[in-house]
């Protein structure tokens, strides 16, 4: 599957020695995202994780994205899922939300902060995972991980947070960053990866 570039506000993705650039100058409505989107199979899915690097990012949030549901299969309805992302203070959040109200939303408004320790907070590796919670697993859900480097491995800051699913095969993942109208902001996504589950796992 493809990745797709929505970069209508002013704001470009490029690439750079192998690492994908959002950068520029918010000329369109403030707020709205500019993404690297993909779709994945839901049916597989595990986790996707991006590393994350600042540049100028004083005035914007930015951050990842697991979205997995939608009401329909018509391209124009809205997805819903965990976003997860820093506000302008470098405060990490998250919330569950849809497309439409991402475009406009600000997570320092909306979002939950997350109570994790940054090992470097102008590099920070994040994951989130999908899991399953009640007796008998029935209930998905998604956790959200940092990478830390002093253990060689993942740190879990947050778990079981209840998300739905809808119509169709896919989830959708995506890294976002988004500022006010005339602001400008640069950050770097590295090494982004999607893991599928092995068979017969849940």
């Amino acid at each position: 599957m493809n990745w797709y570039e929505f970069e209508d506000q002013g704001p470009k993705i490029t690439v750079e020695k192998g690492r994908c650039r959002f950068s520029g100058q918010c000329i369109g409505k403030p707020y709205f995202l500019t993404s690297l989107e993909r779709d994945t199979p839901r049916a597989t899915f595990q986790s996707f994780e991006v590393t994350l690097i600042a540049a100028q990012v004083a005035k914007c949030e930015y951050g990842i994205a697991v979205l997995t549901n939608r009401g329909n299969t018509n391209p124009e309805t809205p997805w819903h899922g965990l976003w997860v992302g820093f506000d302008s203070q470098g405060k990490l959040r998250r919330v569950l939300g849809d497309t439409t109200t991402a475009n406009g939303g600000q997570i320092v408004l909306t979002g939950m902060e997350v109570k994790a320790t940054l090992p470097d907070p102008k590099m920070v590796r994040l994951k989130i995972e999908r899991g399953v919670m009640g007796n008998q697993g029935q209930m998905k859900c998604l956790n959200i991980w940092i990478w830390n480097p002093a253990k060689n491995d993942y740190d879990l800051v947050e778990k079981d947070i209840q998300c739905s699913e809808g119509a169709g095969n896919d989830y959708r993942v995506e890294v976002w960053g988004r500022c006010d109208k005339n602001a400008e902001y640069s950050f770097y996504a590295d090494n982004a990866r999607i893991l599928a589950r092995t068979k017969g796992s849940k």
